[in-house]
């Protein structure tokens, strides 16, 4: 992607990532620049996107980005509520089905657990406030 946005180096955060053109082909080594209008969407995306994806050498539909991006955001331990806002999705359901956690976000988790202090409990650290205290009574008393 970055090679391909190289080539339209007038390129602005408004325009379009699979420019309009007419009657030329995007696919060429050299582009006939004024035939290419980055204001305006390419009318047919999909082809531009497969095109694109061969290219690369690569295999995945783009709604596949979609997945990727909501599963990024699960594992970034982003809330429920902004990944849903981000996707537009209105139920926890699509949210599921949208998110697929690597084996690597959950060892690192799970990792998590052996550290000194996680998960310490109520009743620990009613314990802990409570020698605290006793503490701090003696140090006055002394």
């Amino acid at each position: 992607m970055a090679r391909w946005a190289g080539r339209f180096t007038n390129a602005t955060p408004e325009h379009f990532v699979f420019p309009a053109c007419e009657s030329s082909r995007l696919d060429l080594d050299k582009l006939a620049a004024e035939r290419v209008d980055p204001a305006r969407p390419i009318k047919d995306w999909r082809t531009a996107w497969r095109t694109a994806v061969k290219r690369a050498g690569l295999r995945f539909r783009f709604h596949d980005l979609r997945h990727c991006c909501v599963t990024k955001l699960a594992e970034s331990q982003t809330s429920e509520q902004t990944i849903m806002a981000i996707a537009g999705h209105l139920s926890r359901k699509m949210l599921e089905h949208y998110s697929h956690i690597r084996m690597q976000a959950k060892r690192t988790a799970l990792e998590a657990i052996a550290r000194p202090g996680f998960g310490m409990g109520v009743h620990q650290i009613g314990n802990q406030v409570e020698n605290a205290q006793q503490v701090g009574a003696a140090k006055l008393l002394n």
